[in-house]
């Protein structure tokens, strides 16, 4: 019984970035795709702890038992599908174009791209601003 009144006992630092307050603050619900994703990434429990200050709804997560409809949107949208198959932190390599993937993330309310750098290794962040073809913000 001491046990459950000595405290929280911390296993890792926590962290969060200024820019979790900043989409908090920010109005209405907008989705928000992280990067990396992909099966198990390290980064996932990360995003999920974010989302705790920022409030908004994660492309992807972990969950022990999804239903079968947790992925159906990853499903609609070819670079979704790529980078939750392949695990690959880097964007797709095909000739998929970015302008229409970001169409159709735009039309699930996906408005932010967000590129994790502590997750992703700098020729990553560069492979993907490269392929984006527009500077972050």
């Amino acid at each position: 019984m001491l046990a459950d009144y000595a405290g929280a006992y911390p296993t890792a630092p926590l962290h969060t970035p200024a820019w979790c307050k900043r989409l908090a603050a920010e109005p209405g619900i907008c989705g928000i795709l992280n990067l990396p994703m992909g099966a198990r990434s390290p980064s996932d429990k990360t995003h999920m702890f974010y989302q705790l200050t920022h409030g908004k709804p994660l492309v992807e997560g972990h969950v022990s038992r999804p239903p079968p409809s947790a992925f159906a949107f990853i499903e609609t949208v070819p670079l979704l599908r790529e980078l939750a198959a392949t695990g690959d932190p880097r964007p797709p390599q095909t000739s998929m174009d970015p302008g229409e993937q970001m169409r159709l993330l735009a039309a699930g309310n996906v408005r932010y791209v967000i590129a994790d750098k502590h997750f992703l290794a700098p020729n990553d962040l560069l492979a993907w601003r490269r392929w984006l073809g527009f500077a972050p913000a």
